[in-house]
């Protein structure tokens, strides 16, 4: 972000300056932990990724990275100043691969001028940042898809060491957004037991923050680091919004910065004092 661009979004709301955010409609985790991890001095505004493909998963799930959809989304944020813009959507990554989402995002990124970070791109940036080429993988989507997500990691150059299945049995309104912290937590606490490596929660739908917040506490600085979609999401933001480099030790492990601030956060306090 150029130095015009950061004085025109400066206010005493958010004198750090507006990033933004695209998010899959219904989708709801991704705002609820992007306050508590993204909050003063800086502010995130969203808009929706839509599809008309209704129940065909995988159509849906494509749609989403559609360019002429992902520029409509743009649009919508119109000339607001944006340091940065996430996009919160790890699923559409394993369908179409890393080549193509490099290309489409590498072309809004010279119609809009803005810099785009999308959620297995800053997956890939942490683990790069960890000097980690392996992983313990956690995954809420159904079989197939979690096949393509292992699939998608090991064509990055990733081990994927063992993969940890959420089964999906909300009965909510989606079988993902709807499983609860304690469902997260319960299969986290598995995954960093028996992984040395970096513990990658995949799906930005699912709500990972409680979870990810209670197993950092009660691990020593020996367990794994823990890397949610959305925790790695906004690292990354926050690292380009600033145009420096954020330590990936001190974002996914017991010693991370935001830990604090995060558990005395209003919403966190039903999780945290569990």
């Amino acid at each position: 972000m150029n130095e015009s661009t950061k004085v025109q979004a400066r206010h005493p709301y958010v004198p750090e300056g507006l990033l933004g955010l695209m998010v899959p409609y219904g989708n709801f985790a991704v705002e609820w932990e992007m306050s508590i991890l993204m909050g003063y001095p800086n502010f995130a505004l969203t808009t929706r990724l839509m599809s008309d493909e209704g129940a065909d998963l995988t159509g849906r799930l494509r749609s989403y990275f559609d360019p002429a959809r992902l520029s409509d989304a743009m649009r919508s944020f119109g000339s607001t100043p944006l340091g940065c813009v996430g996009v919160a959507c790890s699923s559409t990554s394993y369908f179409i691969g890393r080549e193509r989402e490099q290309k489409i995002f590498a072309t809004l990124e010279r119609e809009f001028g803005t810099r785009f970070v999308w959620s297995t791109e800053a997956v890939r940036q942490a683990l790069t940042s960890l000097g980690s080429r392996s992983m313990c993988l956690v995954s809420p989507y159904p079989h197939e898809i979690t096949k393509r997500c292992a699939e998608y990691w090991v064509s990055l150059g990733f081990e994927v060491d063992e993969v940890i299945q959420i089964d999906s049995f909300s009965g909510g309104f989606h079988p993902i957004y709807t499983l609860t912290p304690a469902i997260v937590q319960t299969h986290l606490e598995a995954a960093v037991r028996r992984s040395r490596s970096p513990v990658v929660i995949t799906g930005t739908g699912l709500s990972t923050l409680p979870a990810v917040i209670r197993v950092l506490r009660a691990q020593d600085r020996n367990g794994p680091p823990v890397l949610s979609a959305n925790l790695c999401l906004a690292w990354s933001m926050l690292a380009v919004a600033a145009d420096e480099r954020f330590r990936a030790e001190n974002w996914f492990t017991a010693d991370a910065s935001w830990l604090e601030a995060a558990i005395k956060h209003p919403r966190m306090q039903e999780f945290v004092d569990a």
